[in-house]
């Protein structure tokens, strides 16, 4: 791989970041580009789960030392079917990826973006939530298949996380987001780790997004806490119809090939 590619994935990997952070979507960029230069799909996507881990743990870091994080422990919480999800999609992808789950998540993308649509109040602020135990345990068992996803390809997963904090607890979109950072670094770790097990990171690609993406995460990090939910809200919203629409205009594609 000569350096002609590595410069054009890292600055790619700058841009996308600074969005990425507060709405996810790095992954829908970033593996397409990344297969297009000639590198495996596998290990484009193994490669980019690694950068994210530095992604995640700098908008983390940013994003909760700028807001409060509400019913912090119970966000934790939260970090068990993550890691449990994200690993079971990580062996889907080693063993057999999985093209359908795209079309499912995609669709309840967009159902989910109607819905902020129809009601624009959602996410501007903390909702008055009552958190019973039925609505935790409804919250734990959702970020399992959507973690199973996440493992698998990522794209969209952190959009999704976010819209599951915002609709199931109440979150505004700001602590959505840290929260859904805090999340990723769980799920990116774990992944990390798997496909690192199987060699399938090639780390060459991996530091050189990790670099770019830190750096990239920390400037989108800092214009999220600028300027609030409502810059966040409208990003979210429009990120998830188009990143859910291109992944229905791909499978579609595909389908219409075979």
């Amino acid at each position: 791989m000569d350096a002609t590619v590595l410069i054009t994935v890292g600055v790619t990997g700058l841009i996308v970041a600074m969005f990425s952070v507060a709405v996810g979507g790095t992954a829908l960029i970033m593996i397409p580009l990344l297969i297009g230069l000639g590198v495996d799909a596998k290990v484009a996507i193994a490669s980019n789960k690694f950068a994210t881990l530095f992604l995640s743990s700098v908008g983390a870091m940013i994003l909760l030392r700028g807001t409060t994080l509400p019913y912090r422990r119970w966000v934790y919480a939260h970090s068990i079917p993550v890691i449990v999800g994200s690993l079971i999609g990580a062996v889907v992808v080693v063993k057999t990826p999985n093209q359908g789950l795209r079309i499912l998540i995609a669709v309840a993308t967009l159902v989910i973006a109607s819905v902020l649509l129809v009601k624009p109040s959602i996410g501007l602020g903390m909702a008055e939530v009552s958190l019973r135990r039925r609505r935790l345990m409804a919250s734990l068992v959702v970020f399992l298949p959507l973690s199973v996803y996440g493992g698998i390809f990522t794209g969209g997963y952190a959009t999704l996380l976010t819209y599951a904090f915002v609709l199931l607890l109440g979150f505004g979109f700001l602590e959505g987001a840290a929260a859904t950072r805090l999340m990723s670094v769980f799920s990116t770790g774990a992944t990390s780790l798997l496909f690192g097990s199987y060699g399938l990171i090639d780390y060459r690609i991996g530091l050189t997004l990790a670099a770019t993406y830190s750096v990239g995460a920390f400037v989108g990090a800092r214009l999220a806490l600028r300027h609030g939910s409502p810059w966040i809200r409208k990003l979210l919203i429009v990120t998830a119809i188009l990143l859910a629409v291109r992944i229905l205009i791909a499978e579609i594609y595909t389908l219409c090939l075979n």
